[in-house]
């Protein structure tokens, strides 16, 4: 029996999560943009919705839409990605996005402090461990 993934060739966002840490890390958060680009076109194809992924990306890190943006993209991802309730792929959702948003607050202060910043990827490399999980089960559109 192989071990390898199946991924749906139309468009995949599978990615091993040390990898995407690494990219984050030594693109000092930059590659977070892409990351998000990447997912919100995957819920547009998944979904079929009229979204353009580009500016939820961008604008992400505004003080307001850094909590509406991230809280959106990780509700959607968990309704596809896990065969969850409404509920509690709102309170799944809900956790990550103030993890998110509680370290990416973390900028703005002066001194050591805006280091932490860096660590956004926290919470993205919890998505991105289950977004791997589905795909290894197979469970990618299309198959």
């Amino acid at each position: 029996m192989s071990n390898e993934i199946k991924i749906n060739p139309e468009y995949s966002n599978y990615m091993p999560v040390w990898k995407l840490a690494l990219y984050c890390i030594l693109t000092l958060g930059l590659y977070d943009y892409y990351w998000f680009y990447r997912n919100w076109k995957f819920i547009k194809i998944f979904k079929q919705k009229k979204l353009n992924p580009l500016i939820r990306s961008v604008t992400s890190w505004a003080p307001i839409l850094m909590i509406i943006w991230p809280f959106i993209l990780f509700k959607e991802l968990y309704s596809i990605i896990k065969n969850y309730s409404k509920t509690k792929c709102i309170l799944i959702a809900l956790t990550l996005t103030f993890l998110f948003a509680g370290i990416n607050s973390f900028r703005y202060e002066k001194g050591n402090y805006k280091w932490i910043a860096f660590f956004t990827f926290i919470p993205l490399f919890i998505v991105q461990h289950d977004i791997n999980i589905y795909y290894k089960k197979g469970l990618s559109r299309g198959e």
